[in-house]
């Protein structure tokens, strides 16, 4: 999980970064790793969870399109893909403070920021 201290750092001992941004309804995060791109979608944020789609297109089965839904509570992780994981931190208000767990050579954005760059 994201501590403290790795939020101020940005890195963690065993070479992962980390990065925790803000997310509200409809919001999005990229994860893209070696096998594959994962799209992480809030959709609905309560007082004490907060629901994410998790959309998955695999390397190895070019055009198919996996997804699933998960329920997440403050300090609960879901794995995504192989190394990344993403957690909730905090909800404040319509916001879910989330933190996206990986390895360096892996690639984490807003969607919004991943569309400019590949425009």
């Amino acid at each position: 999980m994201c501590r403290l201290l790795e939020k101020q750092t940005g890195r963690k001992q065993d070479g992962n970064i980390m990065l925790v941004l803000f997310r509200t309804r409809d919001e999005s995060i990229v994860v893209k790793e070696l096998d594959g791109t994962f799209i992480v979608t809030v959709l609905q944020v309560r007082p004490c969870e907060v629901s994410v789609l998790v959309k998955c297109s695999s390397v190895e089965k070019w055009g198919e399109l996996n997804s699933w839904t998960a329920t997440l509570a403050p300090k609960a992780a879901i794995k995504v893909g192989r190394t990344a994981k993403v957690s909730l931190i905090d909800i404040r208000g319509q916001k879910a403070q989330v933190c996206v767990d990986a390895p360096k050579s892996t690639d984490v954005h807003r969607l919004d920021v991943r569309e400019d760059i590949h425009k």
